[in-house]
C-alpha cells in the first residue's frame, strides 16, 4: 500500500519517476523506459554544490569523483544500508511525511533526499578539500554516512540544509532551478536521437519476432538476450563483416561527443559572456559522433598491442538490411530505420546537414576579437566531408549489439555477460580468484559459466587475413590449404586456425565446419550476369570470397600437463562441399589438402614462416609378426608429412568423367552426389583411414598457440568504459564523456581508482629535471628563487574533459592519436601570461588504473603552442601491458558481472530499459510436441497440467483440437503417444513408429 501510494495514487506519486513507468501522452509511440527521477536529483544536487560550494564541487571534479556513484543508489534506496538501521527509519518518518505536505509539491516532494545528501558534503567540506583522490573523499562520505546513529543529528541536518537551499537563498530565487534547466537543455537534441533508437529497439524488443513461428504454439514476441547472442549477432556478424579481412578493422567503437558538463556547471557570467564572443569560431566540441580508434599501445614484447572488439570502418546500409531481411525477417520492416537512427548522422539529426568550418564572417569577427581559431585536430576526427556539407555515414556494430543486448529480454547478469563477450579476450592470467573490491557471487558464477561466448568460434567463419602475411603467420598456428589440380595446378584457399587451445583434449575430436577463403576472378557473362570462375581459370577482377567450407575435427593433447608446447596434432577431414556460384565444375575439382604449421625462423628473431609437419607412423611401433600380417592394400596415411592425397584417380586425361577410385583407399572415398538425379551437386569425403592423421608424437609448436585458458575471461578498463558510455547513453542519464569514464573506472577498478588532475601550474623557462621531484617541490624551489609561475589547474580539468569528447574517449591528455596538430594556450583557456618566451606546463594528477601520483612537464614555445608528439600525459596505465599493471586494468567475467549487478546505477537503468514492455504475455502449461525427425515436421501437441495433479497413479492427458486425441500411457519407455481422430479405439503402437509406420519422436 505504501509503496502504491508513492509511486501510482493520483494525490501523491512522489516516487514515480523512481519506481514506475512515466506517464504517457496517447499520440507518443512506445519506446524504452530511458532516464530516471533518481539521476535528476543527482543533477540537481550536483547544480546545489556547483553554486553554494564552488571550490568543493571543483575539487571532486578535477580528482574526479561523481556524486552519482554514491547518491544514485542512496537516493533509489533511501539511504537504506548506508546508515544505521534506526537512523534509516527515523529518516523514512520524515521522507514519506514531506510526500504528503501540499508545499513541497513544486519540488518534487524528494527534498529530503537532496537535503541529507548536501549537508553530508557541507559537513565534511574541509575533510574533502583535503582529499587526494576520488577514493579517499567516497570514503569521507560513506564513513559520515555510516556513523550517524544519532537519529536527532540526521533531522537537525536535514532541516538546516532544506531551510538554507529552499528557503530563499538557492532554489526560490530560480539559480539552481537555471542551472538545473541549463544543464538538461544541454541534452535535449543527443537525448532527441537516443529517443528515436530507443522507439525502434522497443519494436525489436517487446513487439516482433527475430523469425516467424516453428509450430502455432510458439507465439513469444521479441527476442531474449540468448537468442541474440547465439543467433542473431553471429549472423549479422558473419554476414556484414564476415567477408572482410581482419586487418582491416581499425575501429571498435561509436564515440559520441556528449556536451562539457562541468565547463557549463563551473563558468562564472564573465566566462559565459566570452563564450558566446567565442561563437564566432569553430565549436570546440561538434555534436557529430564518429567511428573511434584504440589508443596505441605496446605489448610486452614490444611489439603493438591489439585490442579485442576490431570492426570494420566502412558498413554499407546494404549489407546491414540485406542481413537483417535475410536471417531476422521478423524485423525486416524496422531495418531501414534501424540503419537511419544508429548511424552517425541520422537524417533528422539537428545540424547533421552543417558545416563544421569557420566561414569567412567568423575569421573576420574572430581577428578582430582577438579569437584564435580553435583546436585544429577535432576536424581529424570528424567523418569525410562533401562538398554541399553532408557527412559520410557510418555504423557501429558494437554499439547496434550493445543496443540490443540492453533491451533484449533477460536477466541484468545473463545482460552483463553479453556485454562483456563484446570486448572481452582469454588470458590465462584471468583464472583463479583474485582481490577486488567487489567479491563474485553465486549469481556472478553462474551466469559466467552459463553465458554463450559468441566469438569464441568466430575464426572458422569470418575472413582471415592473407595467409602468407607475416601477420598471419604470427598469429595463426595451423594453415589448412585446400589445393585442385583442375583445370590446372594450383591454389583454392585457405583455413587458419589461430590456436590449439580450444582442441585440447583426450576425447574423441568433434567435427566443426570451417570457412575456405580464396581468391576468385568475378567475369561478366553474355547476358550481363556475373559468376565467379575457379582456380584463376578465367579473367576478371580478383576478389576474395568463401569458396565453401570443410568438415574436419582438430585435436590436440600434450604428452604432459606442465608443458602444453609439446604433444600430437591429430586432424580428421570428412569432407569438403564447394558453394556452386563460386566453384563451377565442383565434381572435376578432386581437391587434396597441405597442413602446414607456423614456426620460427632460425636466425631472424621475430619472424615465423609456414612448415610442413611429420606425420606419425605407427608401423615403427609393431612387432615384426604384426607387420606380417599387414596385407598388400592396407595401407594408410603413415610416415612422411601430414597431407590429404586426391580422394579419385584420373584415368585419363580429360574431366569428371575419367576419374575413378584407388584400390587401396577403400569405400568411402571420394565424389558423393546430393543424389541419384543431381549427380553435379555433393562433397568430397574421406573416409576414416585416410581422412584422419596424425603428427609425431613429440611435435613441438609455440607456447603462445597452447595456453590452457582459451575462453575469453578478462576485459580490460577501454572495453569497459565503451560499454558503460553505451549504457549510460542509451538510458539517457546525461553525462559527459568523461563523466562516463569516471563512473566505469570507479565501479570496476580492482582499487577503485579513478583519473584525475591535482594541480597544473604554467611558469616561466624550460626545465625538465624538475619534473622528477614532484609538483610541490617544484612550486616551493620557484617561490625560494622568486620565479613566477600561474596556476591553471581550472583550465586544464576543462581541456581533460573537452579532449575526451573529442578524442574518442581516451583518457590520456594530447594522446598521439589525435594531436595531429599543434594546440595553442588560448584554445585551452589559457591566457599567456610570458608572451614570446619559452614556457613550461607541469601537470600533477592522480594515474587511471593504479593510481600513481604522477608530474609530467609539457613544453610550451614562444608562441603558446603545445607540440602534440610530444606532449601526452600519460593519466592512464591501460597503455601498459605488461605483468605487474595486468591486475590493476583487467577483470574477469565474473568480476564484470558482479560489479555489473552490484551497481544501481547500471543494474537499475537496464532494469528499466526492459520494464517497458506493455504486452501481457500469459505463462501457459508445459507443452508435449509430437515430431517426424526425418523431415522436421510438426505433428501435434498436448498441454500438461500442473505437475502438482500428478500422482502415484499413471493419468491420461488428452488434448481435443481439430478432432484430434492424444494419450501419455504409463511407461513412456516402451509406449508412445496415439494419435487418432475423436472416437476412434486407441491403440498402442511399437515405440518409435505411428499408423503408417514412420517413426516419430515425443519432446
Amino acid at each position: 500500500w505504501l509503496l502504491y501510494t508513492l509511486v501510482c495514487h493520483r494525490y501523491n506519486g512522489m516516487y514515480r519517476e523512481y519506481y514506475g513507468l512515466p506517464v504517457k501522452r496517447d499520440s507518443e509511440p512506445e519506446c524504452l523506459i530511458a532516464g530516471c527521477g533518481a539521476m535528476q536529483d543527482v543533477n540537481l544536487l550536483e547544480c546545489c554544490v556547483a553554486y553554494h560550494e564552488r571550490d568543493l564541487f571543483f575539487r571532486m571534479n578535477s580528482l574526479g569523483f561523481e556524486l552519482s556513484t554514491i547518491f544514485y543508489g542512496a537516493f533509489m534506496r533511501w539511504y537504506a544500508t548506508l546508515m544505521p538501521t534506526a537512523t534509516v527509519f527515523r529518516f523514512w518518518d520524515a521522507l514519506l511525511f514531506q510526500s504528503t505536505n501540499p508545499k513541497t509539491q513544486s519540488l518534487g516532494g524528494r527534498d529530503y533526499l537532496i537535503d541529507l545528501a548536501f549537508a553530508t558534503l557541507q559537513v565534511k567540506r574541509n575533510e574533502l578539500m583535503e582529499c587526494e583522490s576520488a577514493a579517499e573523499m567516497k570514503s569521507v562520505v560513506l564513513g559520515f554516512l555510516g556513523s550517524l546513529y544519532d537519529t536527532t543529528t540526521v533531522i537537525d541536518l536535514v532541516h538546516a540544509a532544506d531551510l538554507y537551499l529552499w528557503g530563499g537563498a538557492g532554489f526560490s530565487s530560480g539559480k539552481v532551478s537555471y542551472l538545473w534547466t541549463q544543464r538538461d537543455e544541454m541534452f535535449k537534441g543527443i537525448n532527441q536521437t537516443t529517443k528515436w533508437q530507443n522507439q525502434i529497439l522497443h519494436r525489436l524488443a517487446f513487439e516482433g519476432q527475430v523469425r516467424p513461428p516453428k509450430h502455432p504454439n510458439e507465439q513469444f514476441a521479441g527476442v531474449t538476450t540468448k537468442q541474440l547472442v547465439e543467433e542473431v549477432i553471429p549472423t549479422l556478424q558473419i554476414n556484414v563483416a564476415g567477408s572482410r579481412s581482419s586487418s582491416s578493422a581499425r575501429h571498435w567503437a561509436m564515440h559520441r561527443p556528449m556536451p562539457l558538463v562541468a565547463r557549463a556547471m563551473l563558468q562564472s557570467s564573465g566566462d559565459k559572456a566570452w563564450g558566446l564572443l567565442s561563437s564566432f569560431s569553430t565549436p570546440d566540441v561538434p555534436m557529430i559522433p564518429f567511428m573511434a580508434e584504440p589508443p596505441k599501445a605496446q605489448a610486452e614484447d614490444g611489439s603493438m598491442r591489439k585490442w579485442n572488439g576490431m570492426e570494420p570502418l566502412n558498413v554499407q546500409s546494404t549489407e546491414v538490411i540485406s542481413a537483417i531481411q535475410r536471417h531476422a525477417p521478423g524485423w525486416s520492416a524496422q531495418a531501414p530505420d534501424l540503419w537511419r537512427y544508429f548511424t552517425n548522422i541520422p537524417v533528422d539529426y539537428p545540424g547533421a546537414k552543417t558545416a563544421v568550418r569557420q566561414t569567412a564572417v567568423q575569421k573576420m569577427m574572430g581577428g578582430l576579437l582577438g579569437i584564435k581559431p580553435t583546436d585544429p585536430n577535432v576536424a581529424m576526427t570528424q567523418p569525410k566531408q562533401s562538398a554541399e556539407g553532408t557527412f559520410e555515414q557510418s555504423l557501429s556494430l558494437n554499439e547496434l549489439f550493445g543496443a540490443l543486448i540492453c533491451c533484449s529480454r533477460g536477466t541484468v547478469a545473463s545482460k552483463a555477460a553479453a556485454l562483456f563477450d563484446l570486448y572481452s579476450y582469454g588470458d590465462p592470467r584471468g583464472e583463479g580468484e583474485h582481490e577486488h573490491l567487489v567479491p563474485s557471487n553465486k549469481v556472478a558464477k553462474i551466469a559466467a559459466g552459463q553465458a554463450t561466448d559468441a566469438n569464441a568460434e568466430k575464426s572458422r567463419i569470418l575472413a582471415p587475413a592473407d595467409a602468407d602475411a607475416d601477420e598471419s603467420k604470427r598469429d595463426n598456428v595451423l594453415r589448412i590449404q585446400v589445393m585442385t589440380s583442375y583445370p590446372k595446378d594450383g591454389l583454392l584457399g585457405d583455413v587458419l586456425i589461430p590456436s590449439l587451445s580450444p582442441f585440447i583434449s583426450a576425447r574423441t575430436p568433434v567435427l566443426k565446419t570451417y570457412n575456405i577463403w580464396g581468391k576468385t576472378r568475378e567475369v561478366t557473362g553474355a547476358g550481363g550476369a556475373t559468376n565467379s570462375m575457379n582456380n584463376g581459370a578465367a579473367g576478371g577482377e580478383e576478389k576474395r570470397a568463401c569458396l565453401g567450407e570443410i568438415l574436419m575435427a582438430i585435436q590436440w593433447q600434450p604428452r604432459n600437463f606442465l608443458n602444453y608446447a609439446k604433444g600430437q596434432l591429430t586432424v580428421q577431414v570428412k569432407h569438403i562441399k564447394f558453394h556452386e556460384f563460386h566453384i563451377l565444375e565442383p565434381y572435376n575439382i578432386n581437391p587434396f589438402i597441405h597442413v602446414y604449421m607456423s614456426k620460427a625462423v632460425a636466425g631472424s628473431p621475430g619472424s615465423r614462416e609456414w612448415a610442413e609437419i611429420k606425420r606419425w607412423d605407427p608401423r615403427l611401433h609393431m612387432t615384426q609378426a604384426q607387420q606380417q600380417k599387414v596385407g598388400v592394400f592396407s595401407r594408410g596415411p603413415y610416415g612422411g608429412v601430414i597431407k590429404f592425397d586426391p580422394t579419385m584417380r584420373q584415368r585419363a586425361a580429360g574431366g569428371g568423367a575419367t576419374l575413378g577410385q584407388w584400390v587401396q583407399h577403400g569405400k568411402d572415398q571420394g565424389w558423393v552426389p546430393l543424389s541419384t538425379e543431381k549427380k553435379v551437386s555433393g562433397h568430397w569425403a574421406w573416409n576414416d583411414v585416410w581422412g584422419k592423421q596424425s603428427s609425431v608424437l613429440d611435435l613441438d609448436v609455440g607456447s603462445e598457440f597452447v595456453k590452457y585458458s582459451s575462453r575469453r575471461n578478462c576485459i580490460d578498463l577501454m572495453g569497459i568504459r565503451l560499454l558503460v558510455s553505451q549504457v549510460l547513453q542509451r538510458c539517457m542519464m546525461n553525462m559527459s564523456n568523461r563523466q562516463a569514464v569516471l563512473v566505469a573506472d570507479s565501479i570496476f577498478n580492482r582499487a577503485g581508482v579513478v583519473p584525475g588532475i591535482y594541480q597544473a601550474i604554467l611558469a616561466q623557462g624550460t626545465d625538465y629535471r624538475m619534473e622528477k621531484i614532484g609538483l610541490s617541490d617544484i612550486m616551493a624551489r620557484f617561490e625560494e628563487r622568486k620565479k613566477p609561475y600561474v596556476d591553471v589547474t581550472r583550465e586544464i580539468v576543462f581541456e581533460h574533459e573537452r579532449q575526451i569528447a573529442c578524442n574518442g574517449g581516451q583518457v590520456n591528455l594530447f594522446a598521439p592519436s589525435y594531436m595531429y596538430h599543434q594546440i595553442n594556450l588560448q584554445t585551452m583557456g589559457i591566457s599567456d601570461p610570458y608572451p614570446d618566451q619559452e614556457k613550461t606546463l607541469y601537470i600533477h594528477f592522480i594515474r587511471g588504473g593504479d593510481g600513481e601520483r604522477c608530474t609530467e612537464a609539457i613544453d610550451v614555445d614562444k608562441s603558446g603552442n603545445v607540440e602534440g608528439s610530444l606532449a601526452e600525459v600519460q593519466m592512464d596505465a591501460l597503455v601498459k601491458d605488461n605483468q605487474e599493471s595486468w591486475l590493476t586494468n583487467r577483470v574477469t567475467k565474473e568480476e564484470f558481472i558482479a560489479c555489473f549487478c552490484g551497481n544501481p546505477l547500471l543494474a537499475e537503468s537496464l532494469r528499466r530499459l526492459s520494464s517497458g514492455d506493455s504486452l501481457l504475455h500469459r505463462r501457459s502449461s508445459s507443452p508435449l510436441e509430437a515430431w517426424l525427425p526425418s523431415l522436421a515436421e510438426f505433428v501435434r501437441q498436448a498441454l500438461l497440467p500442473k505437475f502438482s495433479e500428478f500422482g502415484p497413479r499413471p493419468q491420461d492427458i488428452w488434448k481435443c483440437k481439430d478432432g484430434v486425441v492424444m494419450r501419455w500411457e504409463e511407461d513412456v519407455n516402451s509406449e508412445i503417444i496415439r494419435r487418432l481422430p475423436a472416437g476412434e479405439k486407441l491403440e498402442i503402437l511399437k515405440p518409435g513408429t505411428d499408423p503408417t509406420g514412420r517413426p516419430f519422436m515425443v519432446k
